[in-house]
């Protein structure tokens, strides 16, 4: 394991480096974190019928998704797409590792560096800030007890593991496409959708939640929310992180198939 856990250190580092882009990001983020607070508000004032959340909970949940946005894979890798389409990929195949766990060592350290550098200063604005300057009604709630945070950052690692391996998934199609553009625009508009990163999942239609249980997008960042915010609780605990964890395992098997398949098979053309 000692060669992808150092693989994993110097990506983690390298990430670490876009401070000036991530300080933008952070802008942004919070941009339309209020955006969103703000549709949440009108839809919670001109709505009667009763919520599976309250407005604080919902403004909760918008925080927390604007500040593990980056966990979540939108895109396939654009350098492992280029390595492939370039015909460079020949240099990961001499390499005497094996290719799904180092590209998993990957797609990890870019869902954890970039978030670390993001949520920190967002979380800062969203629960010290918005209190200090007296808007307490769309600021981050506390969660649910002590307990539930904890577990819900267990959660949420669990979350970017299941996020890398779908990411892993969708970086071996690319051995059957051209540039992964189609791939990249198909998994960016479920995970949009689907994960809760627009709209917080328990608002959707009942008749929806059924799909949604079955989806692994659900598994990224809503499980952990839902802990944080209490409307899962005791053994549902225990039984979601298996269920990510579970997600995890599958997509990453799913995954090594791919890539052993497309390996057996990739011609590298070129002098």
């Amino acid at each position: 394991m000692r060669p992808y856990l150092a693989y994993f250190a110097a990506r983690f580092r390298a990430q670490l480096q876009y401070r000036a882009a991530a300080l933008a990001g952070v802008g942004t983020q919070i941009f339309f974190g209020v955006v969103n607070i703000m549709v949440i508000t009108a839809f919670y004032r001109g709505s009667q019928a009763a919520q599976p959340l309250s407005m604080e909970q919902a403004v909760s949940y918008i925080w927390l998704a604007q500040a593990l946005l980056l966990v979540l894979p939108f895109r396939v890798d654009r350098e492992l797409a280029h390595l492939i389409e370039t015909g460079n990929i020949a240099y990961e195949l001499a390499r005497p590792v094996r290719i799904p766990l180092v590209w998993l060592a990957r797609g990890v350290a870019d869902r954890t560096a970039p978030v670390l550098l993001r949520a920190i200063p967002q979380l800062i604005f969203s629960v010290v800030i918005l209190r200090l300057v007296g808007w307490d009604e769309i600021a981050l709630g506390a969660p649910a007890s002590a307990g539930a945070g904890v577990l819900a950052g267990v959660s949420a690692l669990a979350g970017a593991a299941v996020a890398a391996t779908v990411a892993l998934v969708a970086s071996s199609t690319l051995f059957w496409t051209i540039a992964g553009a189609g791939t990249s625009v198909l998994f960016s508009t479920m995970i949009w959708v689907m994960s809760g990163v627009t709209i917080p999942l328990p608002l959707f239609p009942e008749w929806l939640q059924p799909l949604i249980l079955v989806l692994p997008f659900r598994a990224m960042i809503d499980v952990p929310f839902q802990i944080y915010l209490g409307t899962i609780s005791g053994a549902g605990i225990a039984a979601q992180i298996a269920l990510q964890l579970g997600w995890a395992v599958a997509m990453f098997c799913l995954a090594w198939s791919m890539i052993g398949r497309g390996m057996r098979r990739v011609v590298v053309q070129g002098g």
